[in-house]
């Protein structure tokens, strides 16, 4: 390339120099004739440059420009690990720790399979169809494929973020979700007695996960439920897992509610609990009211007796026999602590099946529906909003069921005569009776008004038309049967028009 070339003219006692940036030395040449426009600064003919003007650069464009223009960058493509970050940063204030964990969850799995330095400005439905394909083929927990549950969930957690991008004006456009296709879904197992899963188990031939996911559609029935807070009140290795394992399986409550509960939330004289919850409305802390068993009120009672402080009612004290944890003062007992002393409590003894806390709330709902107790009343007590769920909870014990197949009624065929079907059928088969006597009645009725009707007036007005070759229509013939049955119903007229007087529209005398 041809160097920088030196102008034979002087500007303010500054030699002009420049480089062409050219190979072409004829090129090059040009370019250094035009240096040599300084004459015309003296002639007057271009306005003089600033001070600190490029001089060699104003000659070249003829005094239209007097230093190098600067180039307009494009702002920095946004990427998917830059929204990622930007979004869980925005997040952390208004999620609770457990589902901000499960977003940041999604959304490393999101980064890792599409990538980091991937443009969201330019991710398509294709782009998205990859990640579902992909996802759908990898392995999950116990080495078993993802659900079509999970995919959904981070497919929606992207889909949020992408929602928070375009609000703030990062991004535009919408979330490119609508046509993707997700592998088919495997219905949920589902809950099973203590007795039903053993049997299953029996049968042999199932490996170790399909075990292990039996036994988490476990729940304890009425008899069950006792069994293991006795074992609990022993056997416990924190003096607070047995008020908290018992207002789980009395209450339906969750484990981040019952962490979350405080001392003021218990009423013993009106016989109520107050629950915290952060899941049933998004973005709003509500509660909910839950009755206190005659079981449930004796433990907590005797825990708050000797509370070690603070306003929450399960708490760590300052000291802890053998924890590292420093406290200053009475802590509420953490969600990972809260599982490890149950683990630790129930592997060293039979109820090693139990797999953790929600199976006391699954135990819960699961014992009301069969109980019969009124579903407004379950949804009100543990906060259930969709139908889904209901009818999840919703499923008679196996003893019920056999029994209502064993009754009676059902064995002879007869349903109406079945004691389990209750009132309601016995109160339909009274009122069909009743409609069946009431119809009979008005048959009769509807016969003898009719033969009455017929020998008053035995209709030779329509045989003499049918002789005259004029035939009624279909109209009249229908309608002559329905204005004599108008007529049982009302007396008879008297007077000038009467039923025997009143002359006939289809035959004229006269004729």
């Amino acid at each position: 390339m041809v160097g920088s070339a030196d102008s034979p003219c002087r500007y303010d006692g500054k030699p002009c120099r420049h480089c062409p940036g050219t190979k072409d030395e004829e090129e090059a040449g040009a370019s250094l004739s035009r240096l040599e426009g300084i004459r015309l600064l003296e002639r007057g003919r271009l306005e003089p440059p600033a001070p600190d003007a490029d001089l060699a650069l104003y000659q070249l464009s003829e005094g239209k420009v007097s230093a190098k223009p600067e180039i307009a960058r494009s702002p920095q493509a946004l990427t998917l690990a830059m929204l990622a970050e930007r979004f869980a940063a925005a997040q952390a204030t208004s999620l609770e720790a457990n589902s901000l964990a499960t977003v940041q969850i999604h959304l490393r799995h999101l980064r890792r399979s599409i990538g980091d330095d991937s443009s969201v400005r330019h991710f398509t439905l294709a782009d998205l169809q990859g990640y579902v394909d992909r996802r759908a083929r990898q392995r999950g927990r116990r080495g078993k494929p993802l659900s079509t549950a999970t995919i959904r969930k981070e497919v929606t957690t992207l889909g949020a973020a992408w929602a928070w991008a375009v609000q703030h004006g990062t991004l535009e456009g919408n979330f490119p979700r609508s046509g993707v296709r997700y592998p088919k879904a495997t219905e949920r197992p589902p809950f099973q007695t203590w007795a039903e899963v053993e049997r299953q188990i029996g049968h042999g031939g199932l490996p170790p996960d399909e075990q292990a996911e039996l036994w988490d559609t476990l729940f304890l029935t009425l008899p069950e439920v006792r069994s293991p807070l006795d074992f609990v009140n022993v056997n416990a290795c924190k003096p607070s897992l047995c008020p908290m394992l018992a207002f789980a399986a009395h209450t339906g409550a969750r484990r981040s509610e019952i962490l979350r509960s405080r001392i003021g939330d218990f009423d013993f004289d009106a016989g109520t609990v107050l629950v915290r919850e952060k899941e049933r409305v998004k973005g709003k802390v509500t509660t909910r009211r839950a009755p206190l068993s005659p079981f449930l009120a004796s433990p907590p009672r005797d825990w708050l007796a000797g509370h070690s402080g603070g306003r929450f009612t399960f708490c760590q004290p300052e000291q802890v026999w053998k924890s590292k944890s420093k406290r200053s003062a009475p802590t509420p007992i953490h969600r990972d602590e809260a599982h490890d002393h149950l683990r630790r409590t129930l592997d060293d003894g039979n109820w090693s099946a139990v797999r953790g806390w929600h199976t006391s709330r699954r135990g819960f709902i699961s014992n009301c529906a069969a109980s019969g107790v009124d579903q407004r009343l379950i949804d009100a007590w543990v906060g259930h909003t969709t139908e889904e769920v209901r009818c999840r909870y919703r499923h008679p014990l196996p003893d019920q069921s056999a029994a209502a197949i064993r009754s009676e009624g059902v064995r002879k065929g007869n349903l109406l005569s079945a004691k389990s079907h209750g009132p309601s059928i016995k109160t339909n088969a009274i009122a069909d009776g009743r409609a069946r006597s009431l119809l009979f009645v008005v048959s009769i009725w509807a016969n003898v008004s009719w033969a009455v009707a017929f020998l008053q007036n035995p209709f030779r007005a329509p045989f003499q038309a049918f002789r005259r070759g004029s035939r009624p229509s279909l109209r009249s013939r229908v309608s002559s049967p329905c204005e004599m049955i108008h007529s049982w119903a009302l007396p008879r007229p008297q007077g000038r028009f009467s039923a025997r007087t009143r002359p006939s529209r289809q035959y004229d005398s006269t004729r």
